[in-house]
């Protein structure tokens, strides 16, 4: 075992109580700081191992524990807002899509083909459908 390993378990068994109890008072979230304090502890491995042990061990776990914690629940909120924000985007797109039908379904002068082409044209976006077939929106009275 390697002096920075045998270092880290030593100070893992006499400190990570203190050091767990701080991260719960700090976070706030039992879970949480178990968890950074785990990921605090392989990151100890591998930078003690690299750079040496430091002055303050316990303090050095503490330290890197909470800016783990920080990370992960500054990620949490980045991915629960790309959650929320696909979310709004399916819920508009399913309302716009029925809304498109309806008015395709309440339109009786529609031939088949162009129906099928208004359907198939509805889930393009506008600038895709303009690019592709730029008479059809006048023919459809989109315009």
């Amino acid at each position: 075992m390697s002096d920075a390993a045998s270092t880290l378990e030593h100070v893992f068994r006499t400190e990570s109580g203190p050091v767990l109890a701080t991260l719960i008072r700090l976070l706030g979230d039992f879970q949480l700081a178990e968890d950074a304090l785990q990921d605090a502890a392989a990151a100890a491995l591998e930078t003690w191992a690299k750079d040496g042990v430091p002055a303050a061990p316990a303090a050095w776990l503490t330290t890197t524990a909470r800016r783990k914690a920080v990370d992960r629940l500054r990620h949490l909120r980045i991915v629960e807002a790309k959650r929320s924000e696909l979310a709004l985007t399916l819920r508009l797109a399913r309302s716009s899509r029925s809304s498109s039908t309806r008015l395709i379904d309440a339109s009786d002068d529609l031939t088949g083909e162009l129906r099928a082409q208004a359907v198939a044209l509805l889930d393009e976006p506008p600038r895709e459908r303009a690019r592709r077939r730029p008479g059809l929106d006048r023919r459809l009275g989109w315009l």
